[in-house]
């Protein structure tokens, strides 16, 4: 990846225009939220060695993916409209590398099935800080194992991709989001519920402390909540975070 060309390309944005590389970092993520850095300061790292996913699970990072977050220092009491701009950003830009793009609600990425990308935001009121980390698999080898169901984009276009490039893109598209919010937030939201495709009669469930339960997916509304259907048949109104089965 060409280090210089992407922090020459992110200083004409308006909110996220400076950058910091690493060849190696524990987490890009977990950097962001020791040090103080400005808001917009976008880290990236060729590899990551202790890259998280959602609820602790390891995200394996290796050389060839895309590995950054940005950070926002502001006190933010509802950060769901970033897992919202950031995934539409991710998919916008991989349609347009040529890779048709589903967002499995609320914020992984999926090609042909498989997850090719995914983010985790974490939200600090307290410190006004806002640190959301994104991942995506695009010339490294993916990993495999139980359960593991993955994908990179030179494996779905059959040959390398400018991973530079690919960065450029979803960052500007993030800093536009952000910077024009919240009068563009409808229209986000449209987009995020287009690209979710046909998730209807999906089974989803949800954990609540110790107790797991199961809902059948009626469809996505522009509130970006889920309409879903208990057991019983009773409706109700599902947002955060879901997994499906």
């Amino acid at each position: 990846m060409n280090f210089s060309a992407v922090k020459t390309a992110l200083k004409k944005n308006k909110i996220l225009n400076s950058a910091v590389f690493f060849d190696s970092i524990g987490s890009t993520s977990q950097y962001l939220k020791d040090n103080d850095f400005a808001t917009g300061t976008v880290v990236a790292a060729a590899k990551q060695t202790a890259g998280r996913g959602k609820h602790g699970a390891g995200w394996v990072s290796g050389e060839g993916g895309l590995w950054f977050s940005y950070v926002i220092n502001k006190k933010i009491q509802k950060p769901y409209i970033f897992v919202i701009l950031s995934s539409v950003a991710v998919a916008q830009a991989l349609k347009e590398a040529g890779i048709e793009p589903v967002i499995k609600w609320p914020n992984d990425i999926m090609a042909r099935g498989k997850k090719i990308s995914g983010m985790l935001i974490e939200n600090d009121a307290y410190n006004s800080k806002l640190v959301t980390g994104i991942g995506i698999n695009v010339n490294n080898d993916t990993p495999e194992g139980h359960g593991i169901n993955a994908v990179s984009m030179k494996d779905l276009a059959g040959e390398k991709v400018d991973a530079g490039a690919l960065l450029i893109s979803i960052v500007k598209k993030i800093d536009s989001y952000i910077s024009r919010l919240p009068a563009v937030k409808k229209k986000l939201i449209a987009s995020w519920v287009k690209y979710q495709g046909h998730i209807g009669g999906t089974v989803i469930s949800l954990n609540r402390g110790n107790k797991k339960m199961s809902f059948e997916v009626i469809r996505t509304l522009n509130s970006g909540e889920l309409k879903v259907k208990d057991g019983r048949g009773k409706t109700r109104l599902l947002s955060g975070e879901v997994f499906f089965k």
